[in-house]
């Protein structure tokens, strides 16, 4: 959808302006209002105990997952947005300050979104195989590189790297993100604050951001901003796996 709005809104734009941007935010939500009545009304109960099957087919295991882990959980996915927030703001003015073309900037980007599809696909096969905190834990890792790779240097190659690699591990964190917190918390509770926590950190991102900006500190101490972001979420997260490898070794390797 990114891809496809990175290619659709310069046209409409062109023809139609502002209002037909607008136009089109009214009518994809459409499908939204159609979809809804398709919905459950109620969830299940809520609890907070997480059970497991046992291996020798025996009864259930249940287990109560402290709950600092699930809010830690949250804290590293607001943290993770903050790189978000400030790389989408900003990644378009940095290529054009490093003299890159628009067509260009704009290509990349949009079959950066189209690549990160390959991602969601590769975190599935990941997590059945290694579970999710490792493939997260990795995934961080790539992107605290990748951040730091781009603020040391703007160019061409930095660039398409960066929007690459960033493209195709944001959707690959996202799934693990999620995934991890289904398997801590039962209950669903704060799954559903993950949107709240992305937004705000997504709010206040280009904030901060620019203000590094009005200080002439440069491009690279945005992307700099971001790699600390992103080393803030992979510490939070290691500890939280260590946690659960203690608590529940059976849910920190979990797919």
């Amino acid at each position: 959808m990114n891809a496809f709005i990175f290619y659709i809104f310069p046209i409409i734009d062109g023809k139609w302006g502002v209002n037909g941007l607008f136009m089109f935010y009214l009518l994809e939500a459409v499908p939204i209002l159609l979809v809804l009545p398709l919905l459950p009304r109620y969830c299940a109960e809520e609890t907070d105990e997480v059970v497991l099957e046992s291996e020798a087919g025996g009864s259930a295991i249940h287990l109560h997952i402290p709950e600092i882990l699930p809010r830690l959980c949250l804290a590293a996915v607001f943290s993770f947005y903050l790189l978000v927030g400030a790389y989408w703001a900003f990644i378009e003015r940095a290529g054009a300050a490093a003299n890159i073309g628009t067509e260009f900037i704009s290509g990349t980007l949009t079959w950066g979104q189209i690549f990160s599809i390959s991602g969601t696909v590769l975190a599935v096969w990941l997590a059945r195989r290694f579970g999710q905190s490792k493939p997260l834990l990795f995934a961080l890792m790539v992107m605290v590189v990748t951040m730091l790779i781009l603020a040391g240097r703007v160019d061409t190659t930095t660039f398409v790297f960066s929007v690459f690699s960033f493209s195709f591990f944001w959707i690959f964190i996202d799934v693990f993100q999620l995934g991890t917190l289904s398997n801590i918390d039962h209950s669903g509770r704060y799954a559903a604050l993950v949107p709240a926590c992305q937004g705000v950190a997504q709010a206040m991102a280009p904030s901060i951001a620019g203000m590094l900006l009005s200080y002439h500190l440069g491009y690279g101490s945005v992307m700099l901003m971001c790699a600390i972001a992103a080393a803030v979420s992979l510490c939070i997260y290691l500890y939280v796996y260590r946690e659960l490898l203690t608590v529940a070794p059976g849910i920190a390797d979990a797919d």
